[in-house]
């Protein structure tokens, strides 16, 4: 490469570089990361001409720029300009928060169970219908999926299918994975023959718990399952009201169940359920309300922790190379948080969430999905209207849901944690013990989770690597919260969910908090070049042919609205938002977290860009966070409303 030249500068053909076709050279520059791309642009004219008028060039660029990585078997039809279009209408609208679709969805039945991932929402209900022996009827479990709207995955308009009798009994929890058309049910099975473990002491009986294997599409035994159902020794004489979290990660299952009085050890087990296999089992030492997985061999746990100061730890777990089914797996490394104040903190609940799951797919659906009847998500739906024999929502037709054609980039997906501390306070005023509830999340990468994992699983297990608070601090935010979360899905890929903040007459609004590196990096290098200084932290490569590469994307975003004579494309597309009422800022200094929370404050500096759209949400109860959608969920009756919108 000719080196020493100033940029614009034509380059002597005769080097060795450019006597290779323009093809090969193209195919080299793919495997350097983006900061060399953009210095090798600046190296001399025919370098920049080959990095902005490469198509491929730019779709692998822009992917990086948008933290993705490309999926080589989603939606195969698509040429690479039609992702590279794709792609940034949708960096273009999640930055806007400008929506290409409201849909609003009323599901009538009672809603105690259901989850939100790959574009699906799925929901279930349980319902008594006439039984000949019976004169209370029998107890059926129905399922519904509702295949949300998606530009990426071809789905012009959200449609839903109904399961009518997804199975005998009560279904105790579900987890989905739309990419491998599957549904995993957890049934409780009361334990009543005679090798069944003994009823507790307390008299109420005790249960096992089955897990089936369902295509979510048809509610067939799914064709990758060799089981129709699995079980396990660790998940016998249990509690029926015990929580329970199911997640699918590729071909692996794990479950946690954790017993109702919150203070025993939580149980995860993992399988390979493709074959059955039982992989590891973990016992906690303190009670654990839900995990994550950062990899397809590690998950995270945020559990309470047994040292005398009153903390909360991160513990991270790894399958072992081989199959140790029996015996409790230890953790691999442990992540200290800061000392909580024991004089105020009475309790704590931290539930954590990361969107979406490693998923290299046991099973590949057909492209087209054949399931009857259907219902469309044009506009207001009435999902459960006995008194419509017609129920004119239901059309007979095929869903063609395919995989998105990218997804996040593994090791930059989001990890958050949600706490709910208990606080009891004695006030300094004279007016007794005061006691509230305050809500915190803490964000970090998964990167920053696996940066003490031993580099191969083959070594033999030791003590956990200890993690001190102080090591991994700055790679974090502390934010202060509005909402009690537990099953929210508030978090997908590098973006969280959550309501404004103020007081609580205050009307909610969404707010969209962006941690994708290079989201802010891209804003840092906007308001240096604004105010004509350095970009800061690293990003000075971003400056003339490289910054104006990487601004580009913007560029041709705002040539699609308003205009104004006089003013740069980057200025117009700040002024002239097509949203008009959405809002941005960059928060990349550090905030210090005070009070009576924390033995002391405490300063985080993950930086995020935060997009608030100012339309006050009607009737707010929570928000869900999916690849293309938010959706507002609100009470409705016994059942259930939800506003949603998509990119």
């Amino acid at each position: 490469m000719p080196i020493g030249m100033e940029s614009g500068t034509p380059c002597d053909s005769s080097r060795s570089l450019f006597t290779l076709p323009e093809e090969v050279i193209i195919q080299v520059l793919l495997f350097l990361p983006l900061d060399d791309i953009l210095r090798t642009s600046q190296a001399c004219r025919d370098l920049f001409t080959i990095v902005t008028t490469s198509v491929l060039l730019r779709y692998n660029m822009e992917l990086q720029i948008s933290g993705l990585i490309n999926v080589d078997d989603g939606r195969k039809e698509l040429s690479t300009d039609q992702r590279l279009s794709l792609l940034r209408n949708r960096r273009y609208r999640w930055k806007n928060m400008d929506w290409r679709r409201e849909d609003h969805w009323l599901l009538r039945e009672g809603c105690p169970t259901y989850e939100i991932y790959g574009g699906v929402f799925a929901q279930l209900w349980e319902a008594r219908e006439h039984d000949e022996d019976s004169d209370q009827g029998k107890l059926v479990t129905k399922l519904r999926v509702i295949y949300l709207s998606s530009a990426t995955r071809g789905l012009a308009e959200s449609m839903a299918v109904v399961h009518e009798e997804l199975i005998r009994g009560s279904v105790a929890e579900l987890s989905i994975d739309p990419d491998q058309d599957l549904v995993v049910l957890l049934v409780y099975v009361r334990s009543i023959n005679e090798h069944s473990p003994p009823p507790f002491e307390n008299g109420r009986p005790s249960f096992h718990l089955e897990t089936h294997f369902r295509t979510l599409s048809t509610n067939l035994p799914h064709p990758a399952a060799s089981h129709a159902d699995i079980q396990s020794e660790h998940l016998t004489n249990l509690e029926d009201d015990g929580r329970l979290i199911p997640i699918i990660a590729g071909d692996l299952l794990a479950i946690l169940y954790t017993s109702v009085d919150g203070a025993s050890p939580s149980i995860i087990v993992v399988w390979r359920w493709t074959t059955g296999e039982e992989l590891m089992m973990v016992r906690t030492d303190t009670s654990a309300l839900s995990f994550a997985f950062l990899s397809d061999d590690t998950f995270v746990v945020p559990c309470t922790s047994q040292s005398p100061d009153w903390a909360a730890e991160v513990q991270v777990y790894r399958l072992p190379a081989i199959p140790e089914p029996v015996n409790p797996t230890p953790p691999t490394s442990i992540y200290r948080l800061p000392l909580l104040n024991k004089n105020s903190i009475v309790g704590i609940n931290v539930v954590c969430r990361s969107h979406p799951l490693p998923n290299p797919r046991a099973y590949k659906p057909p492209a087209r999905i054949n399931h009857f009847p259907v219902a469309t998500g044009e506009s207001i739906h009435d999902a459960e209207n006995e008194g419509d024999d017609e129920r004119p929502w239901i059309v007979d037709q095929p869903i063609n849901f395919g995989r998105p054609p990218f997804q996040t980039e593994p090791s930059d997906r989001l990890v958050t944690f949600s706490f709910i501390f208990s606080v009891h306070h004695q006030d300094e005023l004279g007016h007794g013990l005061i006691a509230w509830q305050e809500t915190w999340v803490l964000c970090t990468h998964v990167s920053a989770l696996l940066a003490h994992i031993p580099s191969s699983p083959d070594l033999p297990p030791g003590p956990a690597f200890i993690v001190p608070w102080g090591d991994w601090a700055s790679r974090t935010r502390w934010l202060n919260d509005r909402c009690r979360r537990n099953w929210y899905s508030h978090t997908y890929g590098h973006r969280f969910v959550k309501p404004t903040l103020g007081n609580q007459d205050d009307p909610f609004s969404m707010q969209v908090l962006d941690f994708n590196p290079w989201t802010v990096r891209t804003e840092r290098a906007v308001e240096a070049q604004r105010e004509l200084v350095p970009p800061l932290d690293g990003a000075s490569s971003i400056k003339g042919a490289g910054y104006s590469i990487l601004q580009s994307a913007d560029r041709i975003e705002a040539s699609n609205t308003p205009t104004a004579e006089g003013l740069s494309p980057i200025e117009t597309f700040q002024i002239f938002n097509p949203a008009w009422f959405t809002s941005a800022k960059m928060v990349d200094g550090p905030s210090t977290t005070s009070g009576i929370v924390f033995s002391q404050p405490v300063t985080t500096s993950l930086p995020y860009i935060e997009i608030t759209h100012r339309d006050p949400l009607q009737d707010f109860q929570g928000l869900m966070i999916c690849e293309e959608q938010i959706v507002n969920v609100k009470a409705s009756g016994p059942g259930l409303e939800m506003d949603i919108f998509s990119v």
